[in-house]
């Protein structure tokens, strides 16, 4: 039986962005950053036995600086560690826009932590 990590990341949630402005997003969009945790993404478990989401928050500076990632809603202790040091190891992204200007703003980062069987 082969074990294969799926790794699904939902839309991206932006805390509190007003209507006039651009989101924040990774570089290259939902693919890219899909691809940057598959190849980055260090499994905390041999065997999982923690199945869900972890919820990183962090701000996006203007410059598109990822700052202060925290764990906003946690799954254990490793998968949130696992979690944060991914965050912490991306690249700088697209950071918001409001009126054409580079702003910062919070996003919310939902890594989901599953196993399935492929048999």
């Amino acid at each position: 039986m082969l074990i294969i990590t799926k790794i699904v990341f939902f839309l991206l949630m932006v805390v509190g962005c007003a209507a006039q402005e651009v989101p924040a997003e990774f570089i290259g969009g939902r693919e890219k950053l899909d691809e940057f945790v598959k190849e980055n993404m260090k499994w905390p478990f041999k065997r999982m036995d923690y199945k869900g989401i972890v919820y990183i928050k962090c701000t996006i500076n203007e410059n598109g600086e990822i700052l202060s990632p925290k764990v906003e809603k946690g799954l254990c202790e490793k998968c949130d560690n696992e979690a944060l040091r991914l965050v912490k190891t991306m690249p700088n992204w697209k950071p918001s826009k409001k009126n054409g200007e580079n702003i910062s703003s919070e996003v919310i980062i939902p890594i989901d932590f599953s196993l399935y069987d492929n048999i």
